[in-house]
C-alpha cells in the first residue's frame, strides 16, 4: 500500500482490515472488477464501513462490512431507479431487508453474505443512493416481513408480472375451460391481458416486459459453453426440471463429450448472457439461431414490481402493497442476534 507520496507504507500475503477513523467517510473502490460472465462490472463503488482484504495469488479479494441498515437504500436504488412513489420504494425497502437477513442466516458459515454484481441484486456503491431511496430505507427501518409464528418470512422480489404466477393462473379476465397444459396457457397468455391491468400497460401493445421474444445465434451459445464447461460441441439442450407450475428450474445441455446440468440462473447466461427475462418460456429452433418465447421476468414469486405501482396509482399504502403480494405475512421490527 502506498501513501499520497508514492512511497510504500505496508506490504504483507496475510489479510487484514482497511478501517477509516472518521466513521462519517466513506471509501471509493476504483473500476471494481467482475471475477466471471456470472457476474457485471459496474465501475467504482463507494462503501461504508470497513474492508476486509484477502490477499490470493492472482491479486486479492474485496469484502466490505457493513449493516443492513446502510445495504438497503443502494440495492433499492439499483434495482428501482426510475420508480418515484413512496408507498412502492417501503414496500419494496421492506421486502429487501427481509431478503437480506434471509441471505445472513443462509451465508452464516461463509467469509461474506452476498457476492458483488448478482444481477437480481446488485449493489451499486453508496455513491449510487438517491433520496427517495434513502427516505424509504429510513421511514421502513427495522422492518421486515414476519410468519405468524414471528419468525423471519421468506421474500422475493420481480420486476413485471404476468398471469402465471408460482401460486396458479391468477388476474384472468374470466375463467378458462381448457387444460392447463404448457401450449396451452402460452396461448391464453398472449391472448388475454390480467384483468386488473395491475402488471402491464394498458395497451397491450406496450406489453415488452410482460411478453418477450428472443432470437439467440446457435454459435454463441456454443461458445458460452466451451468457455466454462468442457462437454465438447453442443448437440442439444432441454429442459432438466420443471416447477409444479411450469418454471424451468433447471436445463441440461449434451455435447459430443459429455453432458453438464446447470440451475436455470447459470443457464441464462449460456443460454443468453443472462437476458432471458423469466424462467417461464418455450424455445424454438431454428437452423443457425433458438427463438425463445416468454412472459413476465423473475420467478413468479413475491412482490412484483410493476403491479405494486399499478397498487400505489390506486392510492394503496406499502403496507395494503405488501398484504396484496404477502397475504399471510405481517410487518414487524427485527434486530439480527
Amino acid at each position: 500500500m502506498q501513501n499520497k507520496w508514492g512511497t510504500y507504507d505496508f506490504s504483507t500475503k496475510n489479510p487484514f482490515i482497511i478501517e477509516l477513523e472518521d466513521k462519517n467517510l466513506s471509501m471509493i473502490i476504483k473500476d471494481a472488477k467482475a471475477e466471471n460472465i456470472f457476474a457485471t462490472n459496474l465501475g467504482d463503488k463507494e462503501l461504508i464501513g470497513s474492508l476486509l482484504v484477502i490477499p490470493t495469488e492472482e491479486g486479492f479479494q474485496l469484502v466490505n462490512i457493513t449493516s443492513v441498515e446502510e445495504t438497503v437504500a443502494p440495492l433499492l436504488t439499483t434495482a428501482l431507479h426510475s420508480v418515484r412513489d413512496q408507498a412502492v420504494l417501503e414496500a419494496m425497502a421492506i421486502a429487501t431487508r427481509t431478503r437480506l437477513y434471509n441471505i445472513i442466516d443462509l451465508t452464516s458459515d461463509f467469509d461474506f453474505n452476498i457476492p458483488d454484481n448478482v444481477p437480481d441484486f446488485n449493489f451499486g456503491g453508496n455513491n449510487m443512493v438517491s433520496f427517495l431511496a434513502r427516505k424509504a430505507a429510513e421511514a421502513t427501518k427495522n422492518k421486515v416481513l414476519l410468519t405468524e409464528e414471528n419468525e423471519l418470512a421468506l421474500a422475493k422480489t420481480y420486476k413485471a408480472c404476468g398471469p402465471i404466477t408460482e401460486e396458479g393462473i391468477k388476474n384472468t379476465r374470466k375463467s378458462f375451460e381448457f387444460h392447463p397444459s404448457a401450449l396451452n396457457i402460452f396461448k391464453y397468455m398472449f391472448s388475454n391481458p390480467p384483468a386488473d391491468l395491475l402488471s402491464a400497460p394498458k395497451d397491450p401493445t406496450a406489453w415488452s416486459e410482460i411478453k418477450w421474444i428472443y432470437a439467440i445465434p446457435i454459435k454463441d451459445i456454443q461458445t458460452r459453453l466451451k468457455q466454462n464447461f468442457n462437454i465438447g460441441k453442443l448437440k442439444y439442450f432441454e429442459v432438466a426440471d420443471f416447477s409444479d407450475t411450469g418454471r424451468i428450474l433447471a436445463m441440461r445441455f449434451v455435447g459430443s463429450r459429455g453432458t453438464v446440468e446447470l440451475p436455470f440462473k447459470e443457464a441464462n447466461f449460456v443460454l443468453a448472457a443472462g437476458t432471458l427475462r423469466s424462467d417461464f418460456f418455450t424455445f424454438i429452433p431454428f437452423k443457425k439461431e433458438i427463438l425463445f418465447i416468454g412472459s413476465d421476468t423473475g420467478n413468479g414469486n413475491g412482490i412484483c414490481l410493476a403491479g405494486a405501482i399499478g397498487l400505489a396509482g390506486e392510492q394503496k399504502s406499502a403496507k395494503d402493497i405488501l398484504n396484496y403480494y404477502y397475504p399471510s405475512y405481517k410487518i414487524g421490527l427485527w434486530q439480527q442476534k
